[in-house]
């Protein structure tokens, strides 16, 4: 539907802006306890934070207006 395609093409946008943590699942860089795991054509984007036992600390960092942006599109879901 149009609303779908919509959907997609915001989310593709958007996340394409923000960064995730590096290495990949290290840290909480939005704060949430939240991930988006998000594929589409050639895109993709994830983040996550540590599960289980493994934890650590990003060489990324989200500034507090990504987190923000990052918000807005958890609760646009």
């Amino acid at each position: 539907s149009e609303d779908l395609a919509n959907l997609v093409q915001i989310l593709k946008d958007q996340l394409s802006k923000l960064p995730t943590e590096q290495p990949p699942g290290s840290e909480d860089i939005y704060d949430l306890d939240t991930s988006i795991i998000f594929a589409c054509d050639d895109f993709e984007w994830c983040n996550g934070g540590p599960g289980g036992c493994a934890q650590g600390q990003s060489s990324v960092k989200a500034t507090e207006e990504q987190k923000e942006k990052f918000k807005e599109l958890v609760e646009l879901l």
